[in-house]
């Protein structure tokens, strides 16, 4: 008889699930959104500027957890195309305030419903997509408050303790 412990199933793995739906999800959204150059990172810091008004560089990227550096340039090129606006702040010249424009607004709206039908399409509902958010929020929760237990390795040829 083996002693030797039952491993887990690849297919079996949150963090493996997690994975291969990312790089789902970022095919979908490239498929939905990228024959007319509008791209998911547009998409989340659009909805981004809509659920919270304007902010700064910073702020945008502390809620969408792009990086700065990265949210920079996109800014500038959805400025380009009037979907946002770069103003400086009244209290602070130095700072530059981020918004929404209607143009902006007009393009959210017509991705958010496509988004929508498109997982109405698959016979994904609302309520499946709310239950898998409410999973996922708990799980990032947990992970990013919790140490995790380390690894260790023995020596080859050396008995476990």
């Amino acid at each position: 008889m083996d002693d030797s412990p039952q491993l887990p199933k690849l297919d079996d793995l949150l963090c493996f699930n997690v994975y291969a739906l990312h790089h789902s999800l970022g095919r979908f959204y490239h498929s939905a959104f990228g024959d007319v150059g509008f791209t998911y990172a547009k998409f989340v810091a659009l909805l981004a500027l809509n659920e919270s008004g304007p902010m700064s560089l910073s702020a945008l990227s502390a809620k969408t957890g792009v990086e700065a550096n990265s949210l920079s340039p996109l800014i500038k090129k959805m400025a380009s195309f009037e979907l946002v606006e770069r103003v400086r702040d009244p209290e602070d010249e130095r700072r530059i305030q981020l918004a929404i424009l209607p143009f902006g607004r007009t393009i959210l709206e017509r991705a958010s419903k496509l988004v929508e039908d498109n997982w109405a399409q698959m016979g994904i509902s609302p309520e499946d997509i709310a239950a898998v958010t409410r999973v996922l929020a708990k799980t990032k929760c947990a992970l990013d408050t919790t140490s995790p237990r380390k690894l260790t390795i023995p020596a080859p040829g050396k008995p476990e303790d």
